[in-house]
């Protein structure tokens, strides 16, 4: 079977990498959580229902180099190998990197963006802006390499924030890109976002998601969403549906150092005609 190229390049700068941290440090953080969920079309009051888990990340640093693991529930989660220069950052992932279209959310199954593979991503820091570009790619039926292509840019001055990007998904044969707009000032933090998906071949859909958090005093904050679709963005997968629709409300309180607790609900109308479904949970989660 013909080799996946970015493995291979993957493969050979991490063995170069893991040479360089032969004196690495070490260092580890975790998370230990528990809740209960509930919603309007199923059971409520269920404890430890995908609320709960246990989330580890360790980190080993040498000079440039930098190789972080991630576990969820003790499963991989992911896993990072950054080279860090003074003008550039390399991020290479062999268990999956992507790229999406920021919050941007649809009941279609579509992939907004890329979808993630073993791939790279390089970051360059130009003051004020900064630029991404992500590659990585998967073997087809025929066995033939299939590339998917990201990148963008963002903005910062003083309060106000402006990001792009842009994916080339060759996998599923679509291209998308949207744009984000952030501000923030004093307690009060603002975002707005629009994007377009578009099959090849097909109608372009639209999407955009807005949201407002609030810190109401020190360890609570409130935050507040909602993201919409069209229904040509919302039947891209081929059922026909009408326009998306979700709100999320989201209050997050420090009951102690490293502790908090979060409390948020969900109605989503996916637009298929039947009614809108709410859900909710409540977790409780102890940083290590």
């Amino acid at each position: 079977m013909r080799k996946l190229l970015i493995g291979a390049l993957i493969v050979c700068l991490s063995l170069l990498g893991l040479t360089a941290m032969a004196a690495a440090e070490f260092s580890w953080s975790g998370a230990v959580s528990f809740g209960i969920t509930g919603a309007s079309d199923g059971a409520s009051g269920v404890l430890n229902a995908g609320a709960g888990g246990i989330d580890v990340e360790a980190t080993a640093t040498s000079g440039p180099w930098t190789g972080t693991v991630g576990f969820e529930d003790f499963a991989l989660d992911d896993a990072t190998l950054v080279y860090g220069a003074d003008a550039f950052d390399l991020t290479m992932n062999p268990v999956g990197i992507d790229s999406g279209l920021y919050d941007i959310a649809t009941a279609a199954d579509v992939t907004l963006g890329i979808p993630s593979n073993p791939g790279m991503k390089l970051d360059l820091p130009t003051g004020g802006v900064d630029i991404f570009a992500v590659v990585n790619n998967s073997a087809d039926a025929a066995d033939e390499l299939v590339w998917n292509f990201a990148g963008g840019a963002d903005f910062s001055m003083d309060a106000l924030g402006l990001g792009l990007v842009y994916n080339s998904d060759q996998e599923n044969a679509t291209n998308s890109y949207a744009a984000q707009v952030t501000y923030s000032v004093s307690d009060i933090d603002l975002i707005g976002q629009y994007g377009s998906y578009t099959p090849d071949g097909g109608d372009a859909g639209a999407g955009y998601y807005v949201e407002a958090g609030y810190t109401l005093a020190e360890g609570t904050v409130l935050t507040v969403s909602y993201a919409g679709a069209d229904a040509t963005l919302n039947s891209a997968d081929g059922t026909a549906r009408d326009t998306f629709a979700e709100i999320y409300g989201e209050v997050v309180v420090t009951l102690a150092d490293n502790v908090e607790l979060t409390i948020d609900v969900t109605s989503t109308d996916d637009g298929s005609g039947v009614d809108s479904v709410t859900a909710w949970e409540a977790l409780v989660e102890l940083s290590i």
